[in-house]
């Protein structure tokens, strides 16, 4: 069974998300653990984890390009609108080309995936 666009770009989004969030986390409590006991070693951990929690960042929100026109859809639909929350109204096309969000994820004959 095929993927649609909606599914394609919730999966980009959950890997930086998946990236993001433990960084954070460890960001977090490096940064606790240099209360206690300063040291260089927490400080150089502390930045790698800001720098991967800021790659995870960027690729929630820009990672999620449409198959169809390889337009952006990472900054243009909220993660929350593509999920269906209750009291938001869901996402439905692209923007760019206005394809159904929950056409087929797959690229039409001769144009860029």
């Amino acid at each position: 069974m095929s993927r649609t666009i909606r599914q394609h770009v919730l999966r980009r989004k959950h890997y930086g998300l998946c990236l993001m969030l433990p960084l954070v986390a460890a960001g977090l409590a490096l940064g606790i653990a240099q209360e206690d006991a300063p040291s260089r070693l927490y400080e150089v951990l502390g930045w790698i984890a800001l720098a991967g929690a800021i790659t995870g960042f960027v690729a929630f929100h820009y990672a999620g390009r449409c198959p169809r026109c390889t337009g952006n859809l990472g900054g243009h639909t909220h993660y929350w609108r593509l999920r269906g929350w209750p009291g938001l109204a869901p996402a439905k096309f692209c923007p760019f080309c206005g394809v159904s969000l929950d056409a087929p994820c797959q690229a039409s004959e001769g144009e860029p995936r």
